[in-house]
């Protein structure tokens, strides 16, 4: 579990942090929402919080990689799990991830098949669900199963960027090749191609451990994370490994900007 005490204008993705607040009322309620409330959280406690801030596009014209930031910033409890869902998906569990130290906002792309709500959803240390929902409106669907988005040099290359700022806070950026195959392409002699994704993924310091991921299949092609920290890092490690059993490492200091 995790305190996080940043502000929200701190990071730069708002003026004002907005006001905290939390309910019961399901925005964008659905059928299938209902479904991954009874699958994935197995009848725990879920309000709705504009404490939290998803930033998301209104709108998207390539579904094969639309960019999502989960915003912790003005999260008034301790973080124990963040779970990120887009709701028409085909999987509709995009990430679960389990912050070992400090965070205030993590990214990355995404795939999305149709237009859909996009949820961030965090667990607290007494174990309720706190839920922001955004609706994409998708122009051009298919992101999970049309061709779109690869062209992988060499899969499991990883490299790592970090942008220090006065105040001691660091982004830090970890990219990795990978085709992040969904099963559902179907390739030019009507075969489909199988699943192939980074479905384990931690991320650590020289201090220790900073985030584990685990992913599914609605993760775009050569995705590359990205973590808001109130520190800076001498050092990053990378462990990754994809569904095929197959081990992508880095360790060393990240560039710098």
């Amino acid at each position: 579990m995790i305190r996080v005490i940043a502000s929200l204008a701190a990071l730069g993705f708002l003026s004002a942090a907005p006001a905290f607040a939390a309910d019961n009322t399901a925005p964008f309620d659905s059928e299938s929402w209902q479904d991954v409330l009874d699958i994935e959280f197995d009848g725990a406690e879920v309000v709705y919080d504009n404490s939290l801030y998803l930033v998301v596009p209104e709108r998207v014209e390539e579904a094969f990689s639309v960019p999502v930031v989960m915003n912790f910033a003005d999260t008034p409890f301790d973080i124990a799990e963040v779970a990120l869902i887009a709701e028409n998906n085909p999987f509709p569990m995009v990430a679960r991830i389990y912050p070992q130290r400090p965070v205030t906002a993590i990214g990355f792309n995404i795939r999305l098949e149709m237009s859909t709500p996009v949820r961030a959803a965090v667990m607290d240390g007494d174990g309720v669900w706190h839920v922001v929902s955004e609706e994409i409106l998708v122009m051009t669907p298919g992101g999970c199963s049309a061709p779109g988005g690869g062209g992988v040099a060499m899969a499991g290359a990883i490299s790592t960027r970090q942008f220090v700022r006065a105040d001691g806070d660091s982004r830090l950026k970890v990219r990795i090749s990978h085709p992040m195959h969904t099963g559902l392409v179907i390739d030019a002699y009507g075969d489909a191609i199988p699943e192939h994704y980074i479905n384990n993924l931690t991320i650590s310091d020289d201090i220790g451990e900073l985030a584990r991921m685990l992913l599914w299949a609605s993760v775009s092609a050569d995705p590359v994370f990205m973590f808001e920290l109130p520190d800076t890092q001498q050092s990053v490690r990378v462990d990754a490994r994809d569904t095929n059993g197959d081990v992508f490492e880095f360790d060393g200091p990240p560039s710098s900007m």
